[in-house]
């Protein structure tokens, strides 16, 4: 779930700022979007406490952890560039990361998860233009 909020925050930047606009949207509008985000952190939640009920998990605070991740995650549309030092799916891996870390998953806190994507170099940042050979 993590890696899909991610990666819309990275390629629909353009959108993702509705959060920070709420206010200005017309009432039906505004309530068809609550109604969503808060469809999505309910999901979450649910994902969560279902991990603390089979041990996967420790967060001693699913609601709050929940929060931070998805503040998190809405942040990349502020400051991801396509251009910038990492691709939208290296945002995203580490975002993975970083939110097993907040709801307590045992090796995402012990440092032993093994992010999964494939390392690509994006256009632009191969080896010739960081000036390193090979």
């Amino acid at each position: 779930m993590v890696e899909s909020i991610v990666l819309y925050m990275t390629h629909r930047r353009q959108l993702a700022f509705l959060d920070t606009e709420i206010r200005s949207l017309e009432p039906q509008n505004r309530a068809r979007y609550v109604a969503l985000r808060d469809y999505l952190e309910h999901m979450l939640l649910d994902t969560v406490e279902e991990g603390r009920a089979q041990g996967v998990f420790t967060t001693p605070i699913p609601a709050d952890a929940v929060r931070s991740v998805l503040v998190m995650c809405q942040g990349v549309a502020n400051w991801f560039r396509e251009d910038g030092p990492l691709t939208a799916e290296e945002v995203a891996e580490r975002h993975v990361l970083l939110s097993l870390g907040t709801v307590g998953h045992p090796a995402a806190v012990a440092g032993d998860v093994v992010l999964p994507f494939p390392r690509r170099t994006p256009p632009g940042r191969g080896a010739a233009s960081r000036g390193s050979s090979g």
